[in-house]
């Protein structure tokens, strides 16, 4: 397990309550598991984790009973995108429609049949997406791109989850929700989450809050 050093503040899903005036950004794999109808079925070194499966799409249901507000973007879209044709892959390979190690090229170009169902199957995750969720524009001009490289140093967070943050500081959206535990070593936001890890870290750390 990581060794977190907490800088966001910390709220553990499984006992919030979502509020009317919550504007949260969700992560692609909130978004994965919330909305890919077989994301259960990879192979099992890649199969989520039950609470991934429960926790976050109850918070999601909770979050559109109480009328808080619900937000993705074009980064994050793609990034699903690739992730369940991946799993399409997967899937495949583990049933024996396709040999084992194909190529994700070899999986979109030599199997017609295949990539209609992995067409259809985005086609439905992202209508499921819009129908909920607001998109927040992606600008991502020079000058955004070179703060966000200069940022690097002061947070973990990946060069995509980078870019990511520099455009919800633009939205002025501080709440995501994700598992993804890099988000807890940003300054300035509040991590909604059901990562473990995570959540204890900040409770040593007196990062952890209950609202």
């Amino acid at each position: 397990m990581p060794g977190y050093a907490i800088q966001a503040t910390v709220v553990d899903i499984g006992t919030d309550r979502p509020r009317a005036t919550d504007a949260f950004w969700v992560d692609t794999n909130v978004w994965y598991w919330q909305t890919y109808s077989r994301a259960s079925q990879r192979w099992p070194q890649n199969q989520p984790k039950p609470y991934q499966l429960q926790k976050y799409p109850n918070f999601l249901k909770r979050c559109l009973t109480n009328a808080a507000s619900l937000h993705w973007t074009g980064l994050s879209l793609s990034e699903l995108v690739h992730q369940i044709e991946k799993a399409e892959q997967e899937i495949a390979e583990s049933s024996g429609a396709v040999p084992v190690f194909t190529s994700l090229k070899d999986f979109r170009h030599d199997y017609p049949a295949l990539r209609s169902g992995v067409v259809t199957e985005i086609g439905n995750v992202c209508a499921d997406i819009v129908s909920i969720a607001s998109l927040i524009p992606v600008n991502l001009d020079q000058a955004m791109v070179d703060q966000a490289l200069a940022d690097l140093p002061n947070c973990a967070l990946d060069g995509y989850d980078q870019l990511t943050l520099h455009v919800l500081k633009e939205a002025e959206i501080s709440q995501v929700l994700s598992d993804d535990g890099d988000f807890c070593t940003v300054a300035g936001i509040t991590l909604f989450t059901s990562n473990r890890g995570v959540i204890e870290a900040a409770q040593t750390q007196g990062r952890l809050i209950v609202r």
